[in-house]
């Protein structure tokens, strides 16, 4: 009996993944305006299913409607066509255009890269706790920094994360002579043209004589593939408005990347305060704040490693 219910639990445990999952996946595709028809969150659900290795996982029509229940989502009718092409586009465009651009690639030369914001002082936004504690409102800590994530579709290589900042030189890096991870900074912590093309030509030139392609969105600081001369990168741009659906980084692989920095957050925290006694009556929140830019590419560098072969 006790065997049955740590198996229900382990169950209810990687439902719930998927369905945070699914749903973040959801939001983002609807920032875009992107409709999303019933077969397509079925599709997504069995994905995230497979990638959470949850064989046992089914999308039904009853757990659609209490997904959508919790989630307040209500299923409506668009007027015009227009949200619609963007499903149609993708589709089009994997099933027709993709594979002619990969035909002469192996699986382990075709790579992904997509940036994503990180708080990096930020705590998790959920916790255990008691049931009669109150939970008064925290604030989300605002320091951003960019990462730029690479890896190839085998999982085989995951490149070095690029880590984008606003100082030049932050202060935590004097007398450090090897960083953890890449680092680069603009005025607002966001990927440039410039940072961007320093990295591909950098690559290109390691590369020698191998060749590869690099799947990437139409991000504005991503310069076009004629605008470098590279030698051996083959740049691919997935269509306009179809990021959401297609960019495979977007499936669940950030998403897993900062789940395990979150929990190296809160891990360094509690380490912290064990080693040092003085600290016991500083709040989470005031100790996350003192974690510097040097302490999150560790992190970072750290996280980014831990993400499986299999979850890519």
């Amino acid at each position: 009996k006790n065997e049955n219910l740590s198996r229900k639990s382990k169950r209810e445990g990687k439902s719930e993944e998927i369905e945070m999952a699914l749903l973040e996946w959801f939001k983002n595709a609807r920032e875009r305006r992107i409709s999303i028809p019933r077969g397509i969150l079925f599709h997504k659900a069995q994905d995230f299913a497979n990638l959470f290795g949850d064989s046992d996982f089914k999308a039904t029509d009853g757990w659609l409607t209490r997904w959508k229940e919790r989630n307040n989502i209500v299923y409506r009718k668009l007027h015009g066509e227009k949200q619609d092409a963007d499903f149609s586009s993708a589709a089009d465009w994997v099933n027709d255009v993709w594979p002619t651009l990969i035909k002469d690639y192996k699986p382990e030369q075709i790579f992904n890269t997509d940036e994503t914001g990180l708080f990096f002082r930020a705590l998790p936004e959920h916790t255990l706790l008691f049931n009669n504690e109150l939970t008064g409102g925290c604030k989300k800590i605002k320091e951003r920094l960019t990462v730029l994530l690479t890896c190839n579709m085998t999982g085989t290589v995951k490149k070095n994360p690029l880590v984008i900042g606003k100082s030049l030189k932050p202060r935590c890096f004097k007398g450090v002579k090897h960083l953890p991870t890449s680092y680069a900074n603009s005025y607002n912590a966001w990927m440039t043209s410039s940072i961007f093309t320093k990295l591909l030509l950098e690559w290109d030139k390691e590369l020698k004589n191998e060749k590869v392609v690099l799947l990437l969105d139409n991000c504005s600081a991503h310069p076009a593939d004629e605008d470098l001369c590279l030698k051996h990168i083959k740049l691919v741009f997935l269509p306009p408005n179809t990021t959401a659906i297609i960019q495979p980084l977007d499936q669940g692989i950030i998403r897993s990347f900062k789940f395990h920095y979150r929990k190296m957050v809160v891990r360094k925290i509690i380490c912290d305060i064990n080693c040092d006694s003085s600290l016991e009556l500083l709040t989470a929140k005031k100790l996350s704040k003192s974690l510097t830019i040097l302490e999150s590419m560790h992190l970072t560098r750290n996280s980014w490693d831990i993400v499986s072969t299999q979850k890519i």
